[in-house]
């Protein structure tokens, strides 16, 4: 990897960056195309990148230890095999957006826009989604162990193979949703018992 770069240049007609350690300044310069960038392999931990327009942009195998999103325009984006523990995205727009195949453990989702989005595969450890707005929001395959989710609406949702062990899953609506294969063993439902809250299966992983 080379150092922080203040100036990048990603080629006429081309919309691709790999291997790169990228600072605020370099994806500010990428924003200003207009048009999607992907980054392959790139390292943006501890990178400030609050309120960036970043819409419809790929980010695969990346480092995103740590990273800020917070504010961030990242409508129709994709995480895909990324390395983002401890990252924060608090009230981060994330329509349609996609994490596929990422670790995702103690990040900030509060206040984010999840309408839409498609979480699968992933581990989310500890990550604290309070207050996220998540209408017809997917999750498949997620490690929510120990995951902070008060009030979280999983109203007619199906959850397939959704881990909550020790989740913070008081005051979640839970009407109507079916659980495939999830845990919900040692999670706080705030008296609530899980019998109520539809058709779910415990298992654990």
């Amino acid at each position: 990897m080379e150092g922080r770069s203040e100036m990048v240049s990603i080629g006429e007609g081309s919309s691709t960056l790999a291997d790169q350690e990228l600072s605020r300044d370099a994806l500010r310069q990428l924003t200003g195309s207009g048009a999607p960038v992907e980054l392959r392999n790139c390292v943006l931990e501890d990178a400030d990148l609050s309120r960036l327009d970043m819409e419809g942009w790929r980010f695969e195998q990346c480092n995103l230890t740590r990273t800020c999103f917070d504010g961030a325009q990242l409508d129709d984006a994709a995480f895909v095999g990324c390395r983002a523990a401890k990252a924060s995205f608090v009230g981060a727009k994330m329509t349609d957006a996609r994490i596929e195949g990422s670790d995702f453990s103690n990040t900030n989702f509060r206040r984010a826009t999840l309408t839409s989005a498609v979480i699968t595969g992933c581990k989310m450890l500890g990550a604290d989604l309070t207050e996220v707005r998540s209408l017809e929001l997917q999750l498949e395959e997620v490690l929510l162990r120990m995951a902070t989710l008060p009030s979280f609406s999983f109203r007619k949702k199906v959850l397939k193979r959704v881990d909550f062990g020790e989740a913070d899953l008081r005051m979640c609506d839970f009407r109507g949703a079916t659980f495939e294969g999830c845990s919900l063993r040692g999670a706080e439902s705030g008296g609530l018992p899980f019998r109520a809250c539809g058709s779910a299966r415990r298992r654990s992983w």
